[in-house]
């Protein structure tokens, strides 16, 4: 049994490595699975804000934040009928763009929050700086920002992929059972 265990790790890190080095070298085609992902979770996202706008008590409705939630479910539907090359192209402007809105409807909410609370008007503000500054940098720089995704993806990758292998190299100088070895119980495991 502890065998085939060595041999997994061995398979696992060399799959790693061969998936990290694919996307070092073909970066446009992680950012396309990506970006299908992406357009789910967005449309997604664009349908609860809305429904949860219409759940939220009248008094502390914000236009904002209905317009946000609009718009995040068009970015859906936009990223979701685009293709898979035009998603991996413009992935980082639409992100950019929408954190950008994201982030001047929780300024104009966070505004409002004050009047109610302190506390929760701050943090408002603070969650609607961070998306607009982010959103803006994304603009700017939208190539280093897909690659960047990708090419941190790829190191995760690449770094899980030397541990498994280092993995099996250690694990088949050790004498001693794992603690999941059949038979045996290793209390420290538990």
């Amino acid at each position: 049994m502890r065998t085939k265990r060595h041999w997994f790790s061995l398979v696992a890190g060399i799959f790693f490595l061969a998936c990290s080095i694919f996307m070092f070298a073909n970066p446009s085609a992680p950012l396309t699975a990506l970006g299908i992902f992406f357009s789910i979770i967005v449309f997604i996202g664009g349908v609860l804000e809305t429904i949860r706008y219409f759940f939220t008590p009248a008094s502390t409705r914000s236009v904002w934040s209905l317009i946000s939630a609009i718009i995040t479910v068009l970015v859906g539907v936009l990223l979701l009928s685009a293709s898979a090359a035009a998603q991996a192209a413009f992935i980082p402007v639409i992100v950019g763009v929408w954190m950008m809105i994201v982030g001047l409807s929780r300024l104009s909410a966070g505004r409002r929050a004050t009047y109610l609370s302190s506390g929760a008007g701050k943090h408002m503000v603070f969650s609607g700086v961070v998306p607009l500054i982010l959103g803006i940098l994304i603009c700017l720089f939208p190539v280093v920002f897909g690659s960047v995704v990708v090419w941190l993806i790829a190191l995760a990758l690449l770094l899980v992929g030397v541990v498994c292998i280092g993995d099996f190299f250690v694990s088949r100088k050790a004498n001693r059972p794992g603690p999941y070895d059949d038979g045996i119980i290793d209390v420290e495991a538990r």
